[in-house]
């Protein structure tokens, strides 16, 4: 996905121990930036050598090998803060022995309850990574969002992770037999994001991360269906029940008319998406009333070694955008 410059950008996923991780920054502004670099691992916080501070020229970019930076880590959060500008952030992952390879979604900033979404089912492990800024240890409750509804997962009610640190469960029985949302509580601030693996000689690998409720709708490119792939809308409503309106956006040809997905309150809802020849794009629109909906699109492809995945969490769409005000003035034509 696209990022779009921030000021505080948030990435949870493996660590250099487990996977080549690159970092890719750029300055799209016409001001100097001034980046902190900040990484929690399993074992706590993690401070480089080098320092943590990444001055940007204007149109700058450059690439990061986190393990210059934390080469140790199994798993890691890392957090992207300007002290002065803002930059776009994003993070690719390839697992080392090349069991697959995919982008970390951004995660939504830190808080006391976070919305995994889009965590699907089938075979493979299922890795929960959750991670605390807090100086003091704290204890999340996780709950899963399912089509049957919303519980508490047998034995693995409660995750605790330590100051400033990251914390990982293992859910790959306890969520492998349907596409869920994941609801986690804390009384302090946490991020969180699930590392899915595929089946097959060489599995690959797909990251889904605490996202928002696509309150003013979303936009999901460049999905394939036919053949041996497919694509699906997994969404989930946590709380009171929710509706969205999904439309395709064809390459070429006629859309074909919208169409409504009700989701019930507390439960979880997948939706398979026509096959269309060639990349097509999705529209998801909240209707009126609804109630918070979180989702996101999952495609996968039967191939000789497996089945190839990846994961996007549905993020707001850009529909609206900040303009200096204008005057009448007779400068512009002088």
């Amino acid at each position: 996905r696209c990022a779009e410059p921030a000021a505080d950008t948030w990435l949870v996923g493996p660590g250099p121990a487990e996977a080549d991780v690159t970092l890719y920054l750029a300055n799209p502004g016409l001001a100097q930036a001034t980046v902190e670099l900040t990484v929690y691992a399993g074992e706590g916080p993690v401070v480089a050598d080098s320092g943590d501070v990444i001055v940007m020229k204007p149109g700058e970019s450059r690439a990061i090998d986190l393990k210059d930076v934390a080469p140790s880590p199994l798993v890691m959060a890392v957090g992207v803060r300007t002290v002065s500008g803002r930059i776009t952030a994003a993070a690719r992952a390839i697992m080392h022995g090349g069991k697959g390879v995919d982008w970390l979604p951004a995660s939504a900033p830190p808080a006391t309850r976070v919305v995994v979404p889009a965590v699907p089912g089938g075979g493979g492990k299922r890795r929960l990574l959750v991670a605390t800024t807090s100086e003091t240890d704290t204890l999340v409750e996780i709950k899963a969002v399912t089509s049957d509804g919303t519980y508490a997962l047998k034995g693995k009610e409660v995750l605790e992770v330590p100051a400033e640190s990251v914390a990982t469960m293992d859910l790959s029985s306890a969520v492998a037999d349907r596409s869920t949302a994941l609801v986690l509580t804390s009384e302090a601030p946490i991020l969180a994001g699930v590392t899915v693996t595929g089946t097959g000689k060489k599995p690959d690998v797909a990251f889904t991360a605490g996202a928002a409720p696509v309150d003013l709708g979303s936009v999901v490119a460049d999905n394939h269906t036919g053949g041996d792939k497919g694509a699906r809308l997994v969404l989930s409503a946590p709380e009171t029940a929710g509706k969205v309106s999904v439309r395709i956006l064809p390459r070429k040809g006629k859309a074909p008319d919208p169409f409504e997905v009700d989701i019930p309150a507390a439960r979880t809802k997948q939706v398979s998406l026509p096959k269309i020849d060639g990349p097509f794009g999705v529209l998801v629109l909240p209707v009126q009333g609804s109630g918070p909906v979180y989702g996101g699109r999952v495609m996968d492809e039967r191939i000789k070694k497996g089945l190839a995945l990846t994961i996007q969490p549905l993020a707001a769409a850009r529909v609206w955008a900040l303009v200096p005000p204008t005057t009448e003035s007779v400068d512009v034509v002088l």
